[in-house]
């Protein structure tokens, strides 16, 4: 048993950190499901936004399902805070369909589903910059492997990763641009290889909605 609890704190054995993260994506690949509230501080100059964002997950044979809640609002130069703005995004394996409100009005865009890799964002930024791998820290109370990244030459960029080394997961991130944009993610709870009900998975656009089909050459039709 003690030698189980050894492997899944420190299962990873990569020198760079291109090697880490194509270990790590596969043990993330591996989770057959879950369930991750994240919270999303945005500074650019005097402009704050928050965003809070529910993520279900699971893997089916059609591929990665994922439902994704996010709740947006932006802080005012008085302190005051504007209404939240709601987008729904839901992958049920054969399209992506992203609802969201424009004016009085909402808009769907529909998508053919890429299946794209979920940590995709650290590794075209470890790609495009000079990345180490600083060292562990908990997050959650879960191991995490630090990625440090930064702009190449000429380049204020830069970012710190904390991915749990069991799952694979983007627990914590850290992120500074030249543009004076910072923006850092927090977990505020996860459940990895939770259940997850079939409805998160399932979309089917109002009557009054207009969808935009990218899917089908970029028609833009109200839904039956």
């Amino acid at each position: 048993m003690l030698v189980l609890v050894c492997f899944l704190v420190d299962p990873l054995r990569a020198e760079t950190p291109e090697e880490l993260l194509t270990q790590l994506s596969k043990r993330r690949e591996a989770l057959s499901s879950l369930h991750h509230t994240t919270r999303t501080i945005t500074k650019e100059g005097d402009t704050v936004r928050e965003a809070m964002a529910i993520r279900w997950e699971r893997q089916s044979p059609q591929g990665r399902q994922v439902r994704l809640v996010t709740k947006t609002r932006t802080q005012k130069k008085d302190g005051k805070w504007d209404d939240e703005i709601e987008t729904v995004m839901v992958n049920d394996g054969a399209f992506e369909w992203r609802e969201m409100k424009v004016n009085d009005s909402t808009m769907v865009f529909k998508a053919k589903n890429e299946n794209t890799n979920p940590l995709s964002e650290v590794q075209e930024a470890v790609k495009s910059g000079k990345a180490r791998i600083k060292g562990r820290e908990s997050v959650a109370q879960e191991p995490c492997v630090v990625l440090e990244v930064s702009g190449r030459k000429g380049s204020a960029f830069s970012a710190l990763y904390w991915i749990s080394l069991a799952h694979g997961v983007v627990l914590k991130s850290e992120m500074q641009r030249a543009d004076r944009i910072r923006t850092d993610v927090q977990t505020i709870e996860w459940t990895p290889n939770e259940s997850v009900s079939d409805e998160h998975f399932t979309y089917k656009p109002g009557k009054d909605v207009t969808v935009l089909d990218t899917a089908g050459l970029g028609e833009v039709r109200p839904e039956e």
